[in-house]
């Protein structure tokens, strides 16, 4: 199945561990499916069908499930070169259709997905899920832009006369996924700097807490709740990375990109 697809998505989300209400920001976000109908001088009588669904790859497979839903209430546009052709909406199931009863001549048509409302909606957590060669029917045509390329990337389909069948883009997207390991050690101190297992009032315990961010995605707002029992009085924290709140007893980190490394160090004394 020849599609072509443009992308551009720039997002913004949050995540969150242990604790914390996960927001999204999103801005400059711009999906293209990009179709080159015809070849010079070809004029269709009939009209053309270009439909496909945005739906949600829930269990990161890259192809369209039975169970898996689609995105309703999007809004899609179609352009030919700088025109503005139609706007339509993604139904219920995530599916949109545009008809174009007239096309007379070789021109590039593109299927633009750019409405920041969207992505700070419904699509605010989630990014373009991979594409999976072995099954085109059921696969995305999203492809994200090569490392080494500038601009949007494409997927292009040429012919050399008016379609038969309607023309089929799918965009799949899936949840971000950003697995962060916590690694605990704690240190007990006498007022003396000796290093022991007891825990004596007057006594320094210092907590170490490292992160990893294993991936496949960059972790952001990480919210780790570190509580101080009440046993102990808090005396400082140290962290590589963000900042610790000691009234809410939360170590907040931005961002954390994937294989990243951080840690923090808390300081409290026994009671």
């Amino acid at each position: 199945m020849n599609k072509k697809f443009f992308l551009y998505s720039t997002l913004s989300v949050f995540s969150t561990l242990f604790v914390g209400v996960p927001r999204t920001h999103a801005q400059d976000h711009l999906v293209y499916f990009s179709v080159p109908i015809l070849e010079a001088n070809t004029r269709c009588t009939k009209p053309i069908q270009i439909m496909g669904r945005v739906w949600e790859d829930t269990n990161f497979n890259h192809l369209q499930d039975p169970d898996e839903s689609g995105f309703p209430s999007l809004t899609l546009q179609l352009w030919d070169d700088q025109k503005l052709l139609d706007i339509q909406r993604t139904d219920g199931y995530g599916q949109y259709r545009f008809t174009l009863s007239d096309f007379t001549k070789f021109k590039p048509l593109k299927i633009i997905l750019n409405e920041v409302a969207d992505f700070k909606g419904p699509l605010a957590n989630v990014r373009l899920t991979e594409i999976e060669a072995t099954s085109p029917d059921l696969n995305s045509d999203a492809a994200p832009p090569p490392d080494n390329e500038q601009g949007f990337p494409e997927m292009r389909i040429f012919l050399s006369g008016c379609p038969k069948e309607v023309i089929r883009l799918d965009a799949g997207f899936r949840p971000f996924v950003s697995q962060v390991q916590v690694k605990h050690t704690v240190q007990v101190f006498k007022p003396d700097g000796t290093e022991t297992q007891d825990m004596q009032p007057g006594y320094t315990i210092w907590t170490n807490l490292a992160l990893e961010n294993q991936g496949p995605d960059a972790a952001k707002d990480i919210r780790i709740k570190i509580p101080i029992p009440i046993q102990q009085e808090f005396i400082k924290a140290i962290p590589l990375k963000g900042h610790y709140d000691p009234v809410q007893s939360i170590w907040q980190i931005p961002l954390l990109q994937m294989k990243e490394l951080t840690q923090i160090i808390v300081q409290t004394r026994i009671k």
